[in-house]
């Protein structure tokens, strides 16, 4: 699995990218999916600095979405089934939803319309993209810089 740092040169990188064309508004799927994608990468290196979460209100050791299951099965809790076979974006959703609350709002707005851009090729508006991206990475960003110690950033020209 990936380390922490790996994962914050990952996310720098994405925001790079997205810096590089974000303002043409020639690939707005790209830009929301890129966004998210920086924000997966946000969200592990979190995991990996944080090294607990909470699971039912139960502190469990983690470094990576995907050890949730086993976590929970070593804290002699009942794994639920469709756990066992769910996506890293399904494991990592939990995990953002009761952990990291303060973020949980824009990263699932990222998440789903990640999804509309990638699957169901829905065209977006320049004032969509506004609304979705720019609040919501900012907010990501700021969240990791406080409560992770990075320092990310992101110029939207």
């Amino acid at each position: 699995m990936p380390s922490e740092k790996l994962h914050i040169a990952q996310a720098s990188h994405n925001l790079s990218f997205l810096e590089s064309f974000y303002s043409s508004y020639n690939y707005s799927d790209w830009s929301i999916t890129v966004a998210f994608y920086s924000s997966i990468h946000i969200v592990e290196g979190a995991i990996c600095f944080k090294k607990k979460i909470k699971y039912l209100g139960k502190d469990l050791e983690v470094s990576h979405s995907d050890q949730l299951p086993g976590a929970i099965k070593k804290a002699g809790l009942t794994v639920p089934e469709n756990l066992l076979s769910a996506s890293h974006h399904s494991l990592r959703g939990l995990i953002v939803n009761e952990n990291f609350i303060e973020i949980r709002e824009q990263y699932n707005l990222l998440y789903s319309n990640s999804r509309t851009a990638r699957y169901r090729q829905y065209s977006w508006q320049k004032h969509e993209v506004e609304l979705i991206v720019k609040p919501a990475i900012k907010e990501i960003i700021k969240w990791s810089n406080k409560e992770c110690a990075t320092t990310f950033k992101i110029d939207f020209k």
